[in-house]
């Protein structure tokens, strides 16, 4: 049923993104796979198995959307948003598996 409703979602998702850009093509959701997995990954879901928390995700991607704006407004490039986001993505693995370690 979960995954289900997830390609439910996504189909929903392609079909409101192909209707912005007006037609559909090969790899035009490729720019938000970076703040996918880092809203999951800055969410507190654990990437080596267990459970996920709806909330935290929300929370993680919000708090992308916010450092996404931030910078934006600050004036960086693109490519200086993408290395600070996967700067903090990487910082945020490296605690993840200290943590796990520990358990």
């Amino acid at each position: 049923m979960t995954y289900a409703f997830s390609g439910m979602l996504a189909a929903l998702a392609g079909a409101f993104l192909s209707a912005r850009v007006g037609g559909a093509f090969l790899g035009m959701a490729d720019p938000y796979l970076l703040e996918t997995f880092g809203s999951v990954v800055v969410g507190d879901t654990p990437i080596f198995g267990g459970k996920a928390t709806p909330t935290g995700t929300f929370f993680g991607g919000l708090f992308l959307v916010l450092l996404v704006t931030v910078l934006q407004i600050a004036g960086y490039q693109i490519g200086t948003q993408y290395m600070i986001k996967g700067l903090l993505l990487l910082l945020v693995v490296i605690i993840a598996s200290k943590s796990m370690q520990r358990a």
